[in-house]
């Protein structure tokens, strides 16, 4: 039988004190981490049901979505109008502001009447007015009408500029839209316009006519009144006028022609449709109305 030594009851009082004194620390940690755990564990379900009754979080990005698609619309803003930016500065590097690519040039006898027929007739506005050295003769007068400018001037033989009045006729023309049709139509004919092509709704969705100016200008006033698809612009021209022209033979144009050849617009001589001995003035429309 082994004798025990006298160190061995020392170094089993110690490891026993260790013992003791170490259970407690980790039940304790252990504790803590289980927990720990838990907490955890509650707080996952607390969130799912959260978001499943639509209620938003401040750790959800949702709550930021708002705020990110307000500064988004204000970034796309700022880019949009920094575009428009550029490309009116671009513009404004070759043509003058409130121009368009092409602006028509009017050419009349007697400009300063004729300012004042399209101010009445078409609403237009007078932007310019440049003079020769006489002091009479118009260069250049610049009007809006509507979105658009155009330009008069006097007549000057002279120089080889001359009106539709002194060569007799025109070889161009020019289309307006307008809001009101007709009142528009009823000022030019009672300013001394000569009809053309009566007012009337046509088959390609506007109402339309033509008319000679005092001045020899051919105008087409119009106002846009349905929209018609290709297909029904197609339609409808067959039911008026037949076989379109490029399905038939040459022999058979009449099918273009009216039935009746009394009911055909009759062509108008341009020389002859301006009035040289009725000039319009500004009371011209007035003095037409009280006559009527």
């Amino acid at each position: 039988m082994t004798r025990p030594t006298s160190a061995s009851p020392k170094v089993s009082a110690e490891k026993a004190k260790a013992t003791v004194t170490t259970k407690p620390r980790a039940k304790k940690v252990a504790q803590k981490a289980a927990s720990t755990s838990q907490t955890k564990a509650k707080k996952q379900p607390q969130i799912k049901t959260q978001a499943k009754a639509g209620v938003k979080t401040p750790a959800k990005p949702k709550a930021t979505k708002p705020v990110k698609t307000v500064k988004a619309a204000a970034a796309k803003s700022k880019r949009k109008a920094a575009a428009k930016a550029v490309a009116s500065s671009k513009a404004s590097d070759y043509m003058p502001k409130g121009y368009n690519s092409v602006t028509p040039s009017l050419i009349v006898r007697d400009a300063a009447n004729a300012i004042a027929f399209y101010a009445d007739v078409f609403g237009a506005t007078e932007l310019s007015r440049t003079y020769g050295m006489d002091g009479i003769t118009i260069l250049t007068a610049a009007l809006k009408v509507g979105d658009s400018i155009i330009h008069i001037s006097d007549e000057m033989p002279l120089y080889g500029i001359v009106s539709p009045t002194s060569i007799g006729g025109t070889a161009s023309a020019l289309q307006v839209y307008v809001e009101d049709v007709d009142a528009t139509w009823e000022r030019a004919v009672a300013a001394l316009s000569v009809v053309l092509l009566p007012l009337e709704d046509a088959y390609w969705g506007e109402r339309t006519g033509k008319l000679i100016d005092p001045y020899g200008h051919v105008w087409t006033i119009a106002k846009k009144v349905e929209e018609v698809s290709a297909a029904e612009l197609e339609a409808r021209f067959n039911t008026l006028y037949g076989t379109p022209v490029d399905a038939v033979e040459e022999e058979s144009l009449e099918v273009l022609s009216p039935d009746n050849a009394d009911e055909a617009v009759k062509l108008v001589d341009i020389s002859e449709a301006i009035a040289t001995d009725a000039t319009y003035t500004a009371n011209t429309i007035e003095a037409h109305t009280t006559l009527q």
